[in-house]
């Protein structure tokens, strides 16, 4: 039987720029996804015009609040924005590379990971306020102002979830059995992935939400919806909607890192260069 440690504690859950400009109003047919009829999808970025911004391009992105998204090329970090007209990309000036891991808290802020320090961007540098048990941590910021969370790093220590609140407290939420590689939240229940599980996770038990079949492709990122109605996850090649005990496939040809912000769920396929906005499914599953 599958053994796991639960912490118990309260979860309160816890630039003048260079610009390109380039425009995603003709994407080619084979580029464009295979998605859930009745789903509107607004193309960021595409093989096509990609190739202007610098390499290599980092696997996870960020939304922020305004509906802009923040991708690490190279050693910097640009700042996308769509609009009816294409996309504009804007480097953001700091004077340090870019961060490892980078999240958007509630009240707009830049939280950054650079080495073994969590911190935020201040002005034009990366803060380094406090100091990580790992290196190659991932933050991802919890619905609820003021709590960051931390996972991922090196073998051993890559299966706990740590939260960092507003006042400094650094603490343990949970310890899996395997690799934490995702995590979101609501109100009520964080969610996390491992390579082919997803749990849920309250201040009284951990439980299993869905266990993919043996041979599956693993779970590359999730996301929830805020009502806790849609759990999203991704693997590489697809991206599901689960809604009660149905898992839908959503899109059919394209996987790998999701960012939610409001009703709008963005997908970054690194591997093959298309960055995409999905509207809502509540008129579809709900």
């Amino acid at each position: 039987m599958t053994k796991y440690k639960l912490y118990l504690i309260e979860l309160i859950f816890v630039i003048t720029l260079g610009c390109m400009f380039y425009a995603c109003n003709t994407v080619k047919e084979e580029h464009r996804l295979s998605i859930l009829k009745g789903l509107n999808v607004d193309y960021i970025l595409t093989p096509e015009n990609v190739i202007s911004l610098p390499l290599p391009i980092d696997k996870c992105f960020e939304a922020t609040l305004t509906g802009s998204i923040i991708l690490r090329c190279g050693s910097q970090l640009i700042e996308l924005e769509p609009s009816s007209d294409g996309t504009n990309a804007h480097k953001i000036n700091v004077n340090d590379s870019a961060p490892d891991s980078y999240t958007i808290d509630q009240d707009g802020a830049l939280l950054t990971v650079s080495g073994y320090f969590f911190g935020q961007m201040e002005e034009a540098s990366f803060s380094k306020v406090l100091p990580l048990p790992t290196l190659g941590m991932l933050v991802k910021t919890s619905i609820y102002p003021g709590t960051v969370y931390l996972f991922g790093g090196v073998k051993n220590e890559n299966n706990r979830l740590y939260a960092i609140h507003r006042d400094g407290n650094f603490t343990i939420i949970v310890e899996l059995p395997d690799p934490i590689v995702s995590v979101t939240d609501t109100k009520d229940i964080i969610y996390l992935a491992t390579n082919n599980e997803i749990y849920s996770v309250s201040p009284k038990s951990v439980n299993v939400v869905i266990r993919l079949p043996e041979n599956s492709d693993p779970i590359t990122s999730i996301e929830v919806s805020p009502d806790n109605e849609i759990l999203y996850y991704a693997t590489a090649n697809k991206v599901f909607a689960l809604h009660g005990l149905a898992a839908l496939s959503i899109v059919n040809n394209a996987g790998g890192f999701l960012r939610l912000r409001g009703e709008k769920l963005y997908l970054w396929d690194s591997q093959q260069k298309i960055l995409v906005c999905i509207g809502s499914l509540n008129n579809i599953l709900l």
